[in-house]
C-alpha cells in the first residue's frame, strides 16, 4: 500500500508563470503610489499658488508628513502581512489612500492637508508598499533582483508620465478636482492587490532565535529549542505577571529574530541616515529651476528624473542578480553618487547642466530602491523579510519627516535653494560610508564560516539551520531556494565572530 504523498509546505518559487502577473500588478501599484508622491514637486507649486499666505516651510510639511507616515506605517504593514497576508494588507492601503486624497479635496485651509494628504495618505502608502515587494519573494528567487527592479520602475514610469496629466488637470480642473482624480488612481492600487496570492506559509512564531526556514527534525535544534523555552519560562517566573503578558504579546506580534542580526541592524542605520535628505533633491527641483532659470520649462526635470530612475532601477536590479555582485555594495555606490549629484546642483549655471544632474539623481536612486526589498531578503531570509523591510522603513520616518522641513527652513532663511541642496548631499555620502562597513562585516562573517555541516532535504526548499542572515548577499542568494535539478549542500555555520 503506497503512502499518500503530502504536499510540500515549502514550495520553491516558480520564477515565472503567475508570478509575472503579480509582478505587473505590483508595477502598477507602485507606479500609482510613488508616481503621485514623486510629483509632489508639481503639487507643491500648485499649493503655493492656491494658498499664497503659506510659506515654503508650512507647505513642505505636507509632503514631509506624507513621506514620514509612509515609513512610520511600514512596520505595521510588515506585521499585517504576517497576520493577514499581502492581499488584504495592500487592499486596505489602497482604500486608505483613496479616502485620504478625496477628503483632502474638500479642505478650506492648508493645515487640514496635514491630516488628509499627510497622515492618512502616507499611512495608506505604507500599508500598500511593503506587500508589493514582499509578494515577489513568493514567486521569484533567481530573478528576484530584476523583478524588483521592474516593480520599482513603476514609480519612475508614472513619475515621468503623470506631469503631463497633472499640469493640465491643475490648470483646467483646479486643485480639488485633481485631488479627486488622484483618489481614483489610489483605488486602482486596491484592485491590483487582489492578485497577491501567497504561496509561502506565514510563520507567526517569532519568539525564537532560530531562522523560520529551519529543519525541525534535528536533535541539535530540538535541544536548543528546549533550552530556550526553559530560559523564557525562568525569566517569566522572575517578572511580574503584567510584564510577562506584555512580553508575550510583543514576541507574538513582533519578529525579534531580525534584531539579533547585527549586520541587518547596521544596514538599518545606513538607510536611516540616507533618508534624512533622500528626497530633498527631488522635491525642490522644480522651484529651484524656476528661481534660477525662469524661462525654462522646469517640469521637464521631473520627467527626466523619473525616466532616469526607471532605467536605473531596471539596470541595477538586473546587475544585483549576478552571483558576484553584492546588493548592498550597489546601494553604497548609488548613495555616494546621488549625494555628489545633489552637491553639484547649485553649481549648474545653464539649464542643460541641471537636466544632467536630474538624470544622475534619478539614475542612482535606482541603486537603492531596486535593491531595498532583495537586500532585506538577503540579510534575514525570505520569511522574515516582511517585518525586516517594514521596520527598516519605519525607523527612517523620523529623519525623513525632519529633512524636508529643515531644507525648507534653509530656503526661508536664505531665499535660495542652494543651501538645501548642500544640506541634502552630506547625509547621502555619510550613508554610503556606513554601507561600506556593512559590506565589510558581511564579507568578514562569510569568511568566518569555518565548521560546515551539510543539510539536504529531498525536496525543493533548502536552507541552513542557522546563521543564514550572516551570509553575504551573493552566497545567500544561491542558498535560500534551489530547483530540484540544481540541489546542493547547504551549510550550517558555527560563527566565530
Amino acid at each position: 500500500m503506497t503512502e499518500k504523498k503530502q504536499p510540500d509546505p515549502h514550495p520553491a518559487p516558480p520564477d515565472g508563470g503567475y508570478g509575472w502577473l503579480v509582478c505587473f500588478m505590483a508595477f502598477i501599484s507602485q507606479g500609482v503610489l510613488f508616481g503621485i508622491q514623486n510629483c509632489f514637486a508639481i503639487t507643491y507649486s500648485a499649493l503655493t499658488d492656491s494658498f499664497p499666505d503659506a510659506n515654503a516651510f508650512t507647505i513642505a510639511w505636507i509632503g514631509s508628513l506624507s513621506w514620514g507616515m509612509f515609513y512610520m506605517a511600514s512596520p505595521f504593514a510588515g506585521i499585517f502581512v504576517d497576520k493577514m497576508g499581502c492581499r488584504k494588507t495592500a487592499f486596505l492601503g489602497g482604500v486608505v489612500c483613496c479616502v485620504g486624497m478625496i477628503a483632502g479635496s474638500f479642505v478650506p485651509r492648508i493645515e487640514y492637508l496635514y491630516l488628509t494628504y499627510g497622515l492618512v495618505v502616507g499611512t495608506g502608502i505604507g500599508l500598500a508598499y511593503v506587500p508589493s515587494l514582499i509578494i515577489l519573494g513568493h514567486y521569484f528567487r533567481r530573478h528576484l533582483g530584476v523583478t524588483s527592479g521592474i516593480v520599482t520602475m513603476g514609480s519612475s514610469v508614472f513619475t515621468a508620465v503623470l506631469p503631463f496629466g497633472l499640469k493640465p488637470a491643475l490648470l483646467h480642473l483646479g486643485l480639488p478636482n485633481t485631488f479627486r482624480i488622484m483618489g481614483g488612481l489610489f483605488f486602482l492600487v486596491s484592485l491590483c492587490a487582489l492578485s497577491y496570492r501567497q504561496i509561502l506559509h506565514r510563520d507567526a512564531n517569532h519568539n525564537t532565535t532560530e531562522p523560520c526556514n529551519k529543519s525541525p527534525n534535528t536533535t541539535e535544534q530540538s535541544s536548543k529549542s528546549s533550552a530556550l523555552l526553559k530560559q523564557e519560562e525562568a525569566a517569566d517566573e522572575q517578572n511580574p505577571p503584567q510584564v510577562s503578558r506584555l512580553r508575550a504579546v510583543i514576541t507574538k506580534v513582533v519578529n525579534v529574530r531580525i534584531w539579533q542580526n547585527r549586520t541587518y541592524v547596521m544596514w538599518c542605520g545606513g538607510v536611516f541616515v540616507a533618508l534624512l535628505t533622500y528626497f530633498v533633491p527631488m522635491v525642490f527641483l522644480v522651484k529651484h529651476s524656476q528661481q534660477v532659470f525662469p524661462k525654462a520649462d522646469a517640469h521637464i526635470l521631473v520627467t527626466c528624473l523619473g525616466a532616469a530612475s526607471g532605467a536605473g532601477r531596471l539596470v541595477f536590479g538586473k546587475i544585483s542578480d549576478l552571483p558576484k555582485v553584492g546588493r548592498i555594495r550597489l546601494q553604497q555606490i548609488g548613495l555616494f553618487l546621488m549625494g555628489v549629484s545633489s552637491l553639484l546642483v547649485p553649481l549648474c549655471s545653464v539649464f542643460p547642466a541641471l537636466i544632467v544632474m536630474a538624470v544622475c539623481v534619478g539614475l542612482f536612486d535606482g541603486a537603492l530602491m531596486a535593491t531595498l526589498g532583495p537586500a532585506s531578503i538577503d540579510l534575514v531570509g525570505p520569511r522574515d523579510a516582511s517585518q525586516a523591510l517594514g521596520f527598516t522603513l519605519g525607523l527612517a520616518c523620523l529623519p525623513l519627516m525632519a529633512g524636508m522641513p529643515i531644507a525648507g527652513q534653509i530656503y526661508d532663511m536664505t531665499l535660495s535653494y542652494n543651501g538645501a541642496y548642500y544640506f541634502g548631499g552630506v547625509p547621502l555620502i555619510l550613508s554610503a560610508v556606513i554601507m561600506h562597513f556593512v559590506v565589510r562585516r558581511q564579507n568578514a562573517e562569510a569568511a568566518a564560516e569555518m565548521a560546515i555541516e551539510a543539510i539536504e532535504e529531498d525536496g525543493k526548499f533548502l536552507t541552513p539551520k542557522r546563521h543564514l542572515p550572516k551570509l553575504n548577499s551573493a552566497l545567500s542568494n544561491s542558498l535560500v531556494w534551489l530547483p530540484q535539478d540544481e540541489r546542493m549542500e547547504v551549510v550550517d555555520v558555527v560563527s566565530v565572530v
